[in-house]
């Protein structure tokens, strides 16, 4: 019957509907033709036990088969009520905080991504605004040495008109009339008021004083 089953085992069967249960009633030689058809490395010191095992292992971690659903093993004493529960506690926080790591994972990539933008964004923000900063400069240095040279040719023409009118001045009284230099009419007026006086005073002489001088007129 044995050497049925080992000659009724099939690996292609097996690898098209692989189950735990014809993995564990398979022999060792059974179990060395799985190996051998995953490629997989094993040492000939293993017990078949061992070796089911490993087996077992490696097509649980490629999801070949599921992992085992009911740890009847760990359990040792089933009286004691507390340590189950506690059991029972772990790994339900185990899979909590499991479940909530890729949770967090793909909540905190969206997140790093959003920062990442900011980032970016703040940075081509600060570059703009130094780039418009020294656009800004370059513009107001070129205003103002247009000013500085407005002005300078504009205190070079004031210059050379102030020049001008000061000459001009200098030789507007030799090319004037005398009333520029001499004073106003209104001065000159008094100073012949002043010599005529004593012209008004002469009638007041008396004509006798001066008859009395010539001497006496005498007919011969």
């Amino acid at each position: 019957g044995e050497a049925e089953a080992t000659s009724s085992f099939d690996v292609q069967a097996f690898v098209e509907a692989p189950s735990r249960r014809l993995l564990e009633s398979c022999r060792k030689a059974d179990l060395q033709q799985v190996a051998a058809h995953f490629s997989l490395l094993v040492p000939k010191q293993l017990t078949k036990d061992a070796l089911s095992q490993f087996v077992l292992d490696y097509l649980v971690s490629q999801e070949i088969l599921p992992p085992p659903s009911e740890p009847v093993s760990r359990p040792p004493s089933p009286p004691v009520t507390h340590e189950e529960e506690e059991r029972m506690e772990k790994p339900k926080e185990a899979c909590s905080s499991g479940s909530s790591s890729p949770h967090q994972s793909p909540s905190s990539s969206p997140l790093t991504g959003a920062r990442l933008k900011l980032r970016l964004a703040r940075l081509r923000i600060e570059a703009e605004e130094r780039a418009l900063e020294r656009k800004l400069r370059h513009e107001l240095e070129i205003k103002r040495l247009d000013a500085d040279i407005r002005l300078r040719e504009l205190e070079l023409a004031l210059q050379s008109r102030k020049i001008d009118p000061a000459a001009i001045r200098t030789f507007q009284p030799a090319e004037g009339s005398d009333a520029a230099i001499l004073p106003p009419l209104g001065d000159d007026r008094p100073e012949p008021d002043t010599q005529l006086g004593p012209t008004f005073t002469t009638p007041h002489f008396d004509i006798s004083k001066c008859l009395t001088l010539l001497p006496p007129f005498r007919e011969t």
